[in-house]
């Protein structure tokens, strides 16, 4: 066999690197009844989805190191940007943080910013130039300033949304800003810290969603659970078992004057997975029997906790 022959036969045979594995596929629609986004994503990385949703929400996505060979397959219904970043880094079992960078505009002039992360109201009244860095500390928000990008500024917003406290000075500056979302693999310290925390991620990342996106989620966990292989699937659903069963853990251990508002959340997230289960096919429901065990088993816990 000659060596070119070798080397194509060599090449056959060994698996795609991650620099020449084929793109993943990334869709991202307007959704203009909801003035939201939905997106689908089929063996995609987190790197070429957050391209993708920069293209539409102006926001960039940063991934650490340990999250980029990731990838994921997923599809999520019409929904406000932000919480499409949040959905993702539940997904990828990961840390967000949203911080905001004011660079030197290419075209000369400055455009208005992205709405995504920068609707919450802010108060500021700066009626003198000051520099910027003193107004930035001032609007108390983490904005990166380009290095050797300065200069005086003025503003005033009364309640005014972040947006327009950030145009206001990138106009001063000929600037442009947009808001920077970064995602990073969470590190616990100890097994006992691993599981507390994943106790919490576990509830506050689903109360924190509405109904609707609740169950995506339960439905997209479940659906993974079947996926994997037949003898990872006993580990899995025991897994998920103890995460319904923690919410009773967490509400039992919540001191009294906190319990009304924790409670709400945990009973909110207890129904979804009722509502999930019991809209699945008899045959998938019974697949899924130690989930449904551990529901009942929330239930009677949660009744005894006063």
């Amino acid at each position: 066999m000659s060596a070119h022959l070798l080397a194509l036969v060599l090449l056959a045979a060994c698996p795609a690197s991650e620099e020449t594995a084929p793109p993943g596929v990334v869709e991202i629609a307007r959704d203009r009844t909801s003035a939201g986004y939905s997106l689908s994503a089929r063996n995609a990385t987190l790197d070429e989805i957050g391209r993708e949703l920069q293209r539409v929400t102006g926001c960039r996505m940063e991934v650490n190191e340990e999250l980029r060979k990731a990838r994921f397959t997923l599809k999520l219904s019409p929904r406000p940007s932000e919480r499409i970043y949040r959905t993702l880094a539940r997904r990828a079992g990961a840390m967000m943080s949203v911080d905001y960078r004011l660079e030197r505009s290419t075209s000369g002039g400055a455009a208005p910013g992205p709405l995504a992360f920068a609707r919450d109201p802010v108060v500021l009244v700066a009626e003198q130039p000051a520099p910027v860095e003193e107004v930035l500390r001032r609007l108390d928000v983490p904005v990166e300033l380009e290095e050797g990008l300065g200069g005086s500024v003025r503003l005033l917003a009364v309640r005014h949304p972040l947006r327009y406290a950030l145009d206001r000075i990138a106009a001063q500056l000929s600037a442009r800003w947009y808001p920077r979302v970064r995602l990073e693999a969470r590190k616990p310290v100890d097994a006992e810290d691993a599981e507390t925390d994943r106790m919490l991620r576990h509830l506050t990342d689903l109360s924190d969603l509405p109904p609707r996106e609740r169950r995506e989620e339960i439905h997209a966990e479940l659906e993974r659970l079947e996926g994997l292989p037949p003898d990872e699937q006993p580990a899995g659903l025991a897994q998920m078992a103890r995460d319904v069963l923690s919410l009773a853990t967490l509400l039992r251990s919540a001191p009294g004057e906190h319990r009304e508002g924790l409670a709400a959340d945990v009973l909110g997230v207890a129904w979804d997975y009722g509502v999930v289960l019991s809209h699945l096919p008899r045959s998938r429901r019974e697949h899924f029997q130690p989930v449904a065990e551990a529901l009942a088993e929330l239930r009677s816990r949660l009744a005894a906790i006063r």
